[in-house]
């Protein structure tokens, strides 16, 4: 009988880096008896807060923790069972970490960006411009833990076909809270708790063999939510705060089948239906003198309690032509079409409109035509694709101020993405992709009217380089990389207010590695963000009174550190 274990390729994995990281991972596994096999890995990564906090403890420290056990059994040739189970723990660590600069509001109620230095609504300006400092009265509090529990089973029926099921049971527990306004004036405290189960199962009826292929199977899914919102405002001694559950049951059946009509053309169909069944409820208390400030008529905060049943069903499809003339070219196009379930809003302590509080399932239609292509004996690597989007009932998801909400609209995206790599000899290999992208998103009430917005967090132009350079000493390979990625100017929400506008910018890494003893030991250095940009990723307009500004989120400083990998 052959049997085939788990990876037995074990290592030990170390890293020390900026903030005092100090990253530690490692497994081991192999056959342990005649069909069994076992594999354990453990992670832990620690560092300091790399937002400096003059009045407190640092900001976005972490402090995770995680392992894996995974179980091979083969207790027959047809037979494969893998068990397995993951635990992934983050302590609690400080949180927030975003910088707060003044704004004011134009005639429609959306943010400016004041000139750098000036005060927020509440008088408060950063005192040197710097996003990793800071003077923070909160220094926040993250934490979460996860375990999971699952397994694949694969039986070989004969004939080319097999029956595979896979299951899993997750338990989620997690805490947050953060400085609402980012300084030293006590305002406010956001808290966001969130304990969920996740349960899912699959069973697919698999054949493989000659030139139809084909999957058939079933899926459910069955998420148990439990959430907390609230606002503490302790400054104006008002604490609004909700609690609400999401249930969720979902059933699929699906099909998906291959025919090789030549040697060189395949064509893929498959099929999905998907239904959704959801029991909400949702339930609201404030208190305090802001309350009637806070909780305006009609949202569903002012609601109180809100309980809603639901079920949707939505379809699924695939249709695909891939042509391969030779071993160096292939050429594909696909049309799909994609479901993604209605849910409910819940937003920030309940700002949601009551009228709009369950919002529908998505549809997109997804049109794409590309090829891969191999040239000059393999040394040079082009791939190219384009592509459309065509969404009906798009889940838009529009923040204003404190209010989060989504609601279903209409929304087109196209574009087109390609990657060159190059690799001339000598050690030397070049890589660049370009990705190009448009976005439309119709029908968004600004001000009195309602207008057309690009889509949030959506650059038009994302560009990547990066150079190797491989260098045989005798005793071990040497091997240096340089990276660089450039994203084009985007708005990180919906309004495309001039406040969450995020400009256009670089960041580049570095690593240098040295391999030796048969690629046993590894040892390398390495700087992320080598240039130590302050590259801005986020910006959320809270330029409505009192806070008057815009909360702007950062990516890590540059980061140096030594890693040291031994394999064996």
């Amino acid at each position: 009988m052959h049997h085939q274990s788990l990876g037995s390729n074990s290592y030990v994995d170390f890293t020390y880096g900026s903030y005092d990281q100090v990253r530690i991972e490692a497994a081991v596994g192999g056959p342990i008896a005649e069909g069994v096999s076992a594999r354990v890995s453990f992670m832990k990564d620690k560092h300091d807060g790399y937002v400096k906090n003059a009045i407190g403890p640092d900001l976005l420290e972490d402090d995770t923790i995680a392992g894996r056990f995974q179980l091979r059994l083969e207790p027959t040739e047809a037979l494969t069972i893998n068990l397995f189970a993951d635990w992934y723990k983050t302590r609690p660590v400080t949180s927030g970490g975003a910088m707060i600069t003044g704004a004011t509001q134009d005639a429609d109620g959306l943010g400016i960006p004041l000139p750098p230095g000036s005060p927020t609504g509440f008088g408060y300006a950063d005192a040197d411009g710097d996003p990793y400092t800071g003077a923070f009265n909160y220094a926040g509090n993250f934490a979460r833990e996860t375990w999971t529990i699952g397994g694949k089973i694969n039986y070989d029926l004969g004939g080319g076909y097999s029956l595979a099921t896979v299951t899993s049971y997750q338990k989620l527990d997690s805490t947050y809270a953060a400085d609402n306004d980012f300084s030293p004036v006590d305002i406010g405290v956001f808290e966001q708790d969130a304990k969920a189960t996740h349960f899912t199962q699959e069973i697919r009826l698999i054949e493989d063999d000659g030139a139809f292929r084909w999957t058939a199977g079933l899926y459910y899914l069955s998420i148990d939510g439990n959430y907390f919102q609230g606002f503490n405002l302790s400054g104006f001694a008002t604490y609004p705060r909700a609690d609400y559950r999401v249930d969720t049951t979902s059933y699929s059946g699906f099909a998906q089948a291959e025919y090789d009509l030549s040697d060189q053309l395949k064509l893929s169909a498959g099929i999905r239906v998907t239904r959704d069944e959801k029991d909400y409820y949702y339930s609201e208390i404030c208190e305090g003198p802001l309350c009637p400030i806070l909780i305006a008529p009609g949202t569903l905060a002012a609601n109180g309690v809100t309980t809603d049943k639901h079920g949707e069903t939505g379809f699924s499809g695939r249709l695909a032509l891939d042509w391969k003339p030779s071993d160096a070219m292939l050429l594909y196009a696909s049309i799909n079409r994609g479901y993604k379930a209605f849910n409910y809003n819940a937003g920030f302590v309940g700002q949601a409109p009551l009228a709009g509080f369950r919002f529908k399932g998505e549809d997109l239609m997804a049109y794409e035509i590309g090829g891969k292509f191999e040239l000059l004996d393999r040394r040079v690597r082009f791939n190219a694709a384009t592509f459309y989007y065509d969404y009906s009932d798009y889940q838009a998801f529009d923040q204003r101020g404190f209010n989060f909400t989504l609601f279903n609209t209409s929304a087109e995206i196209y574009g087109a993405d390609f990657e060159l790599s190059v690799h001339p000899g000598m050690g030397f290999r070049f890589d660049a992709g370009l990705a190009l992208l448009h976005t439309n998103v119709a029908d968004i009430p600004i001000g009195a009217r309602i207008v057309d917005r690009k889509a949030p967090q959506a650059p038009a132009r994302t560009f990547n380089v990066a150079a190797t350079k491989d260098l045989d000493l005798g005793f071990g390979e040497l091997s240096a990389t340089f990276n660089a990625v450039y994203t084009a100017d985007f708005y990180s929400q919906l309004t495309n207010a001039a406040v969450t506008k995020v400009p256009g910018g670089w960041l580049a890494n570095a690593r240098v590695s040295l391999k030796t003893m048969e690629d046993s030991l590894e040892l390398s250095v390495f700087a992320n963000n080598v240039f130590d940009k302050a590259r801005k990723i986020f910006s959320f307009d809270v330029s409505a009174p009192p806070l008057g500004g815009a909360y702007d989120t950062y990516t890590q400083p540059r980061w140096f550190g030594a890693q040291v990998r031994y394999n064996f």
